[in-house]
């Protein structure tokens, strides 16, 4: 049997044991196309792919964790643009030599979905289908995402006003020490700001806070200053863990704040709002208001959790704490400027 097809039928044994995973289907897996059931709103599509070397190393990271990078990026997608997850299609590139860059296709398989399926399950992503193919390269997964958002509640790059403040959802900086194949796509937490504040405008931090930024910016057609000095740093940056030595190029010349602004793949949201909206967001904290039990702000969160079908734990709203919302600068009038220098996210290890 080709390794190709050992994939696909391990990809059905995975999603057929998992009846969460195929709740938004009217015809998954086994077809020549998914049928998706009915849903409100918009339709939003996204896509992002990965590579063996680029994304994460085959042999170095594990199976699991970089399942779970592959689904999260493009959650995180769906996240800012204000969307609900509704299903996703996975498209795989086999190296023709799979076993000795991945080791035993099956069990490779199941570790990589292993990783999915708790975040597809929390989420209530259902995994539609896709298509595996061969060739002389190195491995690559590419997952397209849709989802769904009501009529004039999607957040976009263009809408940041002169005078919006700049927001960030949490601190940055942390994927030199592997951040990126941990993180939560800050889904709940954008339809949370889109249903009970003003959002302007939003971004992902893929490629760099610096940079998304910059693109934020020449999207909305202004400048933004930015307070380097309020820039949350992520723990890590300031006290390295006690596994950084797994990490190797982690020690270089960069200063915290520098890796905070250019190594990328934090998957924060920065957000413009206007200023009251900016001061009352300070003033409350919903999501660590949450995170700590205040009643108000958890039943609005399991209000949106419970509506989407989310499946979020005890341990999982407590995560929340780690979304503490933060200004860090403010856009005004003029000539966006262009994106910085050496920008843009590139593995390092």
């Amino acid at each position: 049997m080709k390794a190709e097809e050992r994939l696909i039928q391990e990809i059905r044994r995975v999603v057929d044991s998992t009846p969460e995973l195929a709740g938004r289907l009217r015809c998954g897996i086994g077809d020549d196309a998914a049928i998706l059931d009915r849903f409100n709103g918009n339709l939003v599509v996204t896509t992002d792919m990965l590579c063996d070397g680029i994304d994460f190393i085959c042999g170095k990271d594990q199976p699991e964790d970089i399942g779970r990078k592959t689904l999260a990026v493009n959650l995180s997608d769906l996240a800012a643009m204000g969307a609900v997850p509704l299903a996703v299609v996975i498209s795989v590139l086999l190296p023709l030599d799979a076993e000795k860059r991945i080791g035993p296709v099956s069990e490779f398989a199941q570790r990589f979905f292993r990783g999915m399926v708790p975040l597809a399950k929390q989420y209530a992503a259902a995994i539609a289908g896709g298509d595996t193919n061969a060739w002389h390269g190195a491995f690559a997964v590419s997952v397209t995402a849709l989802g769904s958002v009501e009529p004039n509640r999607a957040l976009l790059r263009g809408g940041a006003l002169p005078g919006d403040r700049i927001f960030v959802t949490g601190a940055v900086g942390g994927s030199i020490f592997g951040r990126q194949f941990r993180f939560y796509p800050r889904i709940v937490e954008a339809l949370y700001l889109a249903r009970y504040h003003r959002v302007h405008a939003a971004i992902d931090i893929s490629d760099g806070l610096e940079i998304d930024l910059a693109r934020l910016a020449r999207e909305s057609s202004v400048r933004y200053t930015l307070n380097r000095r309020a820039v949350p740093l992520h723990s890590d940056l300031l006290s390295p863990p006690a596994d950084a030595e797994t990490f190797p190029g982690w020690e270089t010349p960069k200063t915290p704040i520098e890796h905070a602004l250019g190594d990328g793949e934090d998957f924060e949201l920065i957000l413009a709002l206007p200023p009251e909206e900016a001061r009352r967001l300070i003033a409350e904290q919903p999501f660590l208001a949450a995170a700590r039990g205040r009643e108000k702000y958890r039943r609005r969160i399991e209000s949106i959790c419970q509506e989407n079908g989310f499946l979020f734990s005890e341990e999982d709203y407590r995560q929340f704490a780690e979304a503490q919302l933060t200004e860090i600068g403010f856009f005004e009038e003029g000539i966006p400027a262009d994106n910085p220098k050496d920008a843009g996210w590139e593995y390092q290890f």
